[in-house]
């Protein structure tokens, strides 16, 4: 469990004391709940700057990684927090390790309450803080989600899944390929492939009439803004369909995943006239 200043933005602050115990919060992939020490008979435990609890005092803080036995019990009335999903209950602790700690200052801070004030290259350089913030925990959780409901909503239709080789030949595309050379067949390589083009309409001669994957791509051109080396599309095919089956099957598609995904906000609906301006 992970100690935590402000968890979930539910203002649950490290090192709070009230009526002989010692309370902090802790977060982990299933929420986020405090963790509290009585005073009574408790040894392990130490206010944070002072000794009043035990010999951890020091490593109590933003970060550390602990492991806790106790009991979980009821909140009192007037320490219930509903901002938090676990807002109504507590775990009263017998015992407290620290499995990591943290040395010195963090290069910038994971608090949720800080999540655009540090530089990118600094954001990227320190990556495994950074996935610790809300945003981009919640946007790993969001493309989860979006591919699994994807996934069922076109195996529900009667899609296939298949992976398509990454090593490849090189074909006519919209940009430069990537070069992989290979060690058994010397002056030979590989391209990596920039869409599954070749291999879906193999697909399609084969049969498979509704095909699907989530395709990994590579395209060697110039960065910008909505460009990058590689990235992942959703690629599919049907046989025997026109324009108009596509677009209502792929409006379907949408529709469904972001009801999955994203229920508290209906799809928008853009007139002809405003779509032009």
């Amino acid at each position: 469990m992970l100690v935590g200043d402000g968890f979930e933005r539910g203002d649950e602050t490290v090192g709070k004391e009230r009526a002989g115990e010692f309370f902090f919060g802790q977060s982990a992939s299933g929420g986020a709940h405090r963790a509290a020490f009585s005073r009574i008979g408790r040894a392990n435990l130490f206010r944070r700057g002072q000794p009043a609890f035990g010999g951890l005092a020091a490593e109590i803080a933003d970060e550390v990684v602990v492991m806790r036995e106790g009991t979980v019990r009821e909140r009192p009335a007037d320490a219930i927090n509903e901002k938090l999903a676990t807002g109504r209950v507590e775990v009263l602790a017998r015992a407290i390790t620290v499995l990591n700690g943290v040395r010195g200052n963090l290069p910038f801070p994971v608090s949720v309450h800080d999540e655009e004030n540090t530089r990118e290259e600094l954001r990227l350089r320190h990556r495994y803080l950074d996935l610790r913030r809300e945003r981009m925990n919640s946007n790993l959780r969001l493309r989860a989600q979006t591919i699994q409901a994807a996934r069922r909503f076109l195996e529900d239709q009667g899609f296939i899944e298949v992976e398509t080789p990454v090593l490849t030949r090189s074909t006519p595309e919209g940009a430069r390929d990537y070069l992989v050379p290979s060690r058994v067949c010397g002056g030979e390589w590989f391209a990596l492939p920039q869409s599954p083009q070749l291999f879906k309409q193999l697909l399609m001669v084969a049969g498979f009439d509704r095909y699907f994957q989530i395709a990994r791509c590579f395209r060697d051109e110039d960065l910008r803004g909505d460009r990058q080396p590689e990235f992942t599309q959703l690629d599919l095919e049907m046989s025997f369909v026109d324009e108009s089956s596509v677009r209502g099957f792929v409006e379907q598609m949408v529709i469904e995943v972001t009801k999955r995904t994203r229920p508290d906000r209906p799809m928008q609906q853009l007139q002809d006239r405003k779509s032009v301006v």
